[in-house]
């Protein structure tokens, strides 16, 4: 019976005529190499980042649904929509109004639903979930009173990481003493783990990247998490990789205990997403006048014949907001206040022609006739539940780590990596990570930023043209203190930069990290249930819990 997983939305046939593998992930993974959506058009672009700036006002649930608070936002927030990154775009117009207001309602409607039955989750950037203030005051100073029996070591048994430049202090790190295939012992059999055999692999796969990515040598432990049958409750059923003494579990494991429900839904809506018909994070309507974004189109793309003067816009783009504004019909066009386009205006100037257009070189935002009209279909819509994505009542591999970022006079600036990150080991096929921001001082707003992995051969054929133009697909979330966020392992991210606010003082940022490996029965992985810790000093497997 052929088997099926998830990937960008679509789903792809595991039998033995495509791709068969008992171990692979069921979810999208960062080694797939297929079905990588193209990059977004600067029209999804602003979409996108509008409708996440409502869901980032305060009280935007009750706010939202008044329009003229809505415009108001849109006027402070899209007000240079239309000449960003050095080009003049035809933005904000009835249709993409009409378009983010209705899937702000469909945001709304859901997150009340969920706050009906206590959950107090909510989407952020497209595919990422968060939830703020969830996790009790006092499982927080316990929490920080506990990893200070971790940080408060020699400073010789300090786990700086590599290349952080004494930044970034790893409290408990799965890399380290991690599982080596042909040397662990399982402690079943007594004998050494092998690495796992693989079903064979058709020449003619798209996913050529699966072997590549999967290491033979090692890998990071993961511990069992049981969730109950109502996600409220966890139980640790097996050691915590380098967190294993009597004195840590009894310090630490009653609290992830406590902490680890709260991700148990952001999880699950990650997840739900990632496999959805129609996931939110990976929609796109292409360029304005693409085609059906095929770059083997045998149409080629024509030059706009109008434009519309930057004065024109702006007054135009005020009526349209103001009847928008008034719940009335937005009778109010660009197209009304377009001109011809003329391409060799200096050359009708020089010859003293009337050409009657205005020049395309000009404060001009050129208008294109045939502009694809955006799918309603597209609108973000709840994410649909199935078994595979229920994570309540079963027992979950996790990979734990507690990580500090420290700033001090001395080093006061944490800079931007150039390079984005995921997990690509397939021999734990992470699928999804839930982060803990619990404290943090004296630093500057910090953001974790994401990258959708993109077709290359899509940055070369979008089908832009001068009216429209592609964007990378780039997203930020804002990680404070106190806020749990979910993201599915597909995403690149990398740390923004961030300082200290008070420069004669020091100031850090503390996380508690979960990753959370294949959940589906297929993916057989040893945990920490059959493997003793692997640090030098201990000789024995610690009692099952």
């Amino acid at each position: 019976m052929d088997t099926y997983r998830s990937c960008f939305g679509y789903q792809l046939n595991r039998g033995t005529d495509r791709l068969y593998q008992p171990n692979y992930s069921f979810y999208p993974h960062p080694a797939d190499s297929v079905l990588i959506p193209p990059l977004r058009s600067y029209r999804d672009k602003i979409l996108s980042d509008f409708s996440l700036y409502v869901r980032n006002q305060k009280d935007w649930l009750t706010k939202s649904s008044d329009r003229k608070t809505f415009i108001k936002w849109l006027e402070k927030a899209c007000s240079g929509d239309y000449r960003r990154f050095n080009k003049k775009i035809l933005a904000w117009g009835p249709e993409q109004i009409e378009f983010v207001w209705n899937e702000t309602a469909n945001y709304r409607d859901y997150v009340n639903k969920l706050r009906e039955k206590g959950c107090m989750i909510q989407p952020d950037v497209d595919g990422v979930w968060r939830a703020d203030n969830v996790i009790s005051p006092k499982i927080k100073e316990e929490l920080i009173a506990a990893v200070a029996t971790l940080e408060n070591v020699p400073d010789k048994k300090e786990n700086w990481r590599a290349g952080s430049d004494g930044q970034i202090l790893d409290l408990v790190d799965p890399f380290r003493w991690p599982v080596r295939f042909g040397h662990t012992l399982d402690q079943r059999t007594g004998k050494p783990l092998v690495y796992p055999r693989r079903a064979f692999i058709p020449s003619n796969t798209d996913n050529r990247y699966i072997l590549r990515n999967e290491s033979s040598s090692y890998f990071r432990l993961p511990s069992e998490f049981l969730t109950s049958e109502d996600g409220k409750y966890t139980q640790i059923r097996s050691y915590i990789s380098n967190l294993h003494s009597p004195e840590q579990k009894q310090a630490f494991y009653p609290l992830i205990e406590s902490i680890f429900p709260h991700f148990v839904a952001l999880f699950e809506h990650v997840l739900a997403e990632l496999a959805s018909i129609r996931s939110g994070w990976t929609r796109g309507h292409g360029c304005v006048h693409d085609g059906g974004r095929n770059p083997g189109a045998e149409t080629k793309l024509q030059r706009p014949k109008a434009g519309i003067t930057t004065t024109d816009y702006l007054a135009k783009r005020k009526a349209i907001f103001a009847q928008f504004a008034s719940g009335g019909p937005t009778t109010a066009s660009y197209l009304d206040s377009t001109k011809p386009l003329c391409w060799r205006h200096r050359s009708c100037q020089n010859q003293k022609r009337a050409c009657e257009g205005i020049s395309h070189k000009a404060s001009v935002i050129q208008v294109n006739e045939n502009e694809t009209p955006l799918d309603p279909r597209l609108i973000w819509t709840p994410p649909k539940f199935y078994g595979a994505h229920n994570l309540k009542g079963r027992s979950l591999k996790i990979i734990l780590q507690l990580t500090n970022t420290l700033l001090t006079p001395q080093s006061p600036v944490y800079e931007e990596s150039d390079s984005w990150h995921n997990q690509w080991s397939l021999n734990e096929s992470i699928v999804a990570i839930g982060v803990y921001y619990y404290a943090e001082e004296n630093i500057t707003e910090t953001r974790l930023k994401f990258e959708t992995v993109c077709a290359d051969f899509f940055r070369v054929n979008c089908r832009c043209g001068r009216s429209d133009f592609s964007v990378d697909r780039t997203d930020k979330i804002v990680t404070k203190e106190d806020r749990c966020i979910a993201y599915p392992n597909i995403l690149k991210r990398k740390v923004e930069s961030f300082e200290l606010v008070d420069k004669t003082k020091p100031g850090y940022q503390k996380k508690l990290i979960f990753y959370l490996c294949e959940p589906s029965l297929a993916h057989e992985m040893p945990t920490s249930r059959i493997v003793a810790p692997q640090q030098p000093e201990t000789t024995s497997m610690p009692p099952a819990m």
